[in-house]
């Protein structure tokens, strides 16, 4: 061989060669990038499933604040709730209202969806710079701080009770054509909302009216789950009350379960409180309880 065959063999050799280690250590690169990635999103998934858990154990925290070191999204789907974390889709067992892209420092909140019995856990997390000013009028305040007080305990830097709003989102309880939302109650408990691009939702209870306030419009998919979950609810004490004592009277409970299955709004919510009366009364017939 040549000396300038050789020269030019060892210059191929070192491309090649050269080459060779660049593809292994961009592919390792990545690879370590993606496990990275993972690791990540494995921990944001599972310090976020603690905090769910331990604000459902606290008989008195009913929120807590969160740190994001990436976005994450959460999308609700007619079969499942998903978490878009790093790019990554994770399925959710949890309902929780939120809106956008959450990074940082986040709050997250916890209600019980209760109907006077529970149905399902309804989470909700903001932007740390999220505010929300719920507004009253002279003939409505003290009914608008009522039904705002838990709101307001939970995110309480974040959320004003006022008549001089001052907050990002305004929440009007009255018909206002300027307000983020507004709300016509139909009592302390139930009602129905109104969304600045003209949808609306009938809301049953407060949890349900503070999940719609924070992830608006995109509450009509997580209503319709709570709302799947009520009737599973309905179903299980139907099939629990054929177990208990036959020579105790549960009829009229069966009744208003049944007629529960249907209703909306304020018939929903007044039917719920004659089924509480009911079952609270089984105690005076020395009857098991139903709920």
């Amino acid at each position: 061989m040549s000396k300038k065959a050789e020269i030019q063999f060892y210059l191929v050799f070192v491309l090649i060669a050269g080459a060779i280690i660049l593809a292994f250590l961009v592919s390792f690169g990545l690879k370590f990038k993606e496990v990275q990635e993972e690791k990540t999103t494995i921990r944001v998934l599972n310090n976020l499933e603690s905090s769910f858990s331990e604000l459902q154990g606290s008989q008195f925290q009913t929120s807590t604040s969160f740190r994001l070191p990436v976005d994450m999204r959460v999308v609700c789907t007619p079969t499942e709730e998903v978490l878009l974390i790093n790019g990554r889709s994770l399925k959710s067992d949890n309902l929780i209202f939120s809106l956008g892209n959450l990074n940082e420092e986040v709050l997250i909140g916890f209600s019980p969806d209760k109907l006077p019995f529970k149905i399902t856990n309804f989470f909700y997390i903001i932007k740390k710079t999220d505010t929300y000013s719920l507004v009253y009028d002279n003939s409505n305040e003290e009914v608008v701080r009522e039904i705002g007080k838990d709101f307001k305990s939970y995110f309480p830097d974040n959320v004003e009770i006022t008549n001089d709003p001052k907050n990002k989102i305004k929440v009007y309880f009255e018909r206002n054509d300027n307000a983020d939302i507004y709300v016509i109650p139909e009592t302390e408990e139930s009602g129905k909302i109104y969304f600045r691009g003209g949808n609306s939702l009938d809301y049953y209870n407060r949890a349900m009216l503070y999940g719609a306030i924070i992830s608006r419009e995109n509450s009509a998919c997580l209503f319709e789950k709570a709302d799947k979950i009520r009737l599973d609810v309905i179903s299980s004490y139907r099939n629990k009350i054929s177990h208990l004592p036959a020579n105790c009277n549960y009829n009229n409970l069966l009744l208003n379960f049944q007629k529960m299955e249907n209703l909306s709004g304020k018939e929903l919510v007044d039917t719920a409180k004659a089924l509480e009366k009911q079952n609270e009364a089984l105690l005076n017939e020395n009857c098991p309880l139903v709920f």
